[in-house]
């Protein structure tokens, strides 16, 4: 079952972009010990993503869609890696 918008600053596992018409995909990720990599666990997918998440990444899905990976907590270091650059 997908999430739900509960209060305002919840956002479902999809979303619409305000600006450029692109939807989201929140991935949630749980970082490995010492803050190096990170996995997904399928259980939490479900979990409602608020405006305070972090975003480490952004990646293209398909056309018109971005997948942003998240984490409900600020971490010292980017668990996905050093930005591509």
């Amino acid at each position: 079952m997908p999430a739900t918008r509960t209060s305002p600053g919840r956002r479902p596992a999809r979303g619409r972009g305000r600006r450029r018409g692109l939807q989201a995909v929140f991935q949630v990720i749980t970082p490995a010990p010492g803050n190096v990599g990170y996995r997904v666990d399928p259980a939490r997918q479900q979990a409602e993503v608020g405006n305070d998440w972090i975003v480490w990444r952004a990646e293209p899905e398909q056309a018109g869609v971005l997948r942003l990976l998240v984490t409900e907590e600020r971490l010292p270091r980017n668990p996905t890696g050093p930005a591509d650059g």
